[in-house]
């Protein structure tokens, strides 16, 4: 498995060719989100066990969903994320 850092992933042919070889690319915008999810509990004025519950909660809520649909379409979790990404933006400009 590699776990991208921040703002520094490897490129598109290199995940791929990992990916190939059955290793696991765990890219920067699934790796890091804890961060900005704690971030967003800083700034609504949540005490520390309550952001930790809640990036407890988004990361394994997201990675599942990320990861199941990953698998599902046989593409990589980058790919899966921004899919599920660009289809929630959808959803919310249509309200």
């Amino acid at each position: 498995m590699v776990a991208e850092a921040a703002n520094i992933p490897v490129s598109p042919e290199i995940e791929e060719v990992l990916q190939k070889r059955g290793v696991l690319v765990v890219p920067d915008i699934i790796a890091n989100a804890g961060g900005v999810i704690s971030s967003y509990a800083e700034y609504r004025g949540y005490n520390p066990k309550q952001m930790l519950k809640l990036v407890q909660r988004k990361i394994c809520r997201n990675t599942g969903i990320v990861l199941e649909y990953a698998e599902e379409k046989n593409m990589g979790l980058r790919d899966a994320a921004l899919n599920i990404a660009k289809e929630r933006i959808r959803r919310a400009r249509s309200y």
